[in-house]
């Protein structure tokens, strides 16, 4: 388990997380979203990954 920093293809998975809790159509708006938040220089996107799956 452990924690870093997000890179691009994290929303894949972030994306199935939200469609887990009945988030439609998020696949587009994550990326995007990912995107801009590994651009900013006042931001930090963080993921958990434990036992080979992601948690927010």
């Amino acid at each position: 388990m452990g924690i870093r920093k997000a890179d691009l293809e994290d929303w894949k998975q972030i994306s199935s997380l939200l469609t887990q809790l009945e988030y439609p159509d998020t696949e587009q708006f994550i990326k995007d979203k990912v995107e801009t938040l590994l651009m900013e220089t006042n931001e930090e996107l963080l993921v958990l990954k434990k036992m080979k799956r992601f948690l927010l």
